[in-house]
Protein backbone atom coordinates (compact mmCIF):
# COMPACT_ATOMS: atom_id res chain seq x y z
CA UNK A 1 0.00 0.00 0.00
CA UNK A 2 1.60 3.23 -0.61
CA UNK A 3 2.44 6.24 2.24
CA UNK A 4 0.14 8.64 1.38
CA UNK A 5 -3.13 5.60 1.48
CA UNK A 6 -1.82 4.64 5.02
CA UNK A 7 -1.09 7.86 6.16
CA UNK A 8 -5.09 8.82 5.24
CA UNK A 9 -6.16 5.50 6.30
CA UNK A 10 -5.06 5.96 9.67
CA UNK A 11 -6.23 9.80 9.63
CA UNK A 12 -9.26 8.31 8.73
CA UNK A 13 -9.56 5.86 11.12
CA UNK A 14 -8.19 8.03 14.25
CA UNK A 15 -11.07 10.64 13.98
CA UNK A 16 -13.58 7.53 13.81
CA UNK A 17 -12.09 6.29 16.87
CA UNK A 18 -12.46 9.83 18.65
CA UNK A 19 -15.89 10.53 17.29
CA UNK A 20 -18.68 9.75 20.15
CA UNK A 21 -21.45 9.63 17.49
CA UNK A 22 -21.95 9.00 13.87
CA UNK A 23 -22.77 12.32 13.06
CA UNK A 24 -19.46 13.44 14.51
CA UNK A 25 -17.41 10.82 12.61
CA UNK A 26 -18.82 11.85 9.24
CA UNK A 27 -18.20 15.07 9.92
CA UNK A 28 -14.47 14.18 10.92
CA UNK A 29 -14.22 12.38 7.28
CA UNK A 30 -16.13 15.19 5.61
CA UNK A 31 -13.63 17.25 6.71
CA UNK A 32 -10.44 15.31 4.90
CA UNK A 33 -12.48 15.27 1.45
CA UNK A 34 -13.12 17.59 -1.53
CA UNK A 35 -16.41 18.90 -2.22
CA UNK A 36 -16.22 16.47 -5.57
CA UNK A 37 -15.14 13.67 -3.62
CA UNK A 38 -18.29 14.25 -1.37
CA UNK A 39 -20.30 14.89 -3.77
CA UNK A 40 -19.30 11.35 -5.76
CA UNK A 41 -20.19 9.65 -2.93
CA UNK A 42 -23.30 10.93 -2.76
CA UNK A 43 -24.24 10.24 -5.59
CA UNK A 44 -22.95 6.17 -5.12
CA UNK A 45 -25.28 6.11 -2.32
CA UNK A 46 -28.04 7.73 -4.08
CA UNK A 47 -28.05 4.75 -6.63
CA UNK A 48 -27.39 2.35 -4.33
CA UNK A 49 -31.10 3.63 -2.79
CA UNK A 50 -32.38 3.50 -5.92
CA UNK A 51 -31.62 0.11 -6.79
CA UNK A 52 -33.18 -1.24 -3.49
CA UNK A 53 -36.69 -2.69 -3.45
Amino acid sequence: MAKETEAILRAVLFSIKRASTLGEAEAAVRAMCSKEDIDSVEQEIAKLKASQP
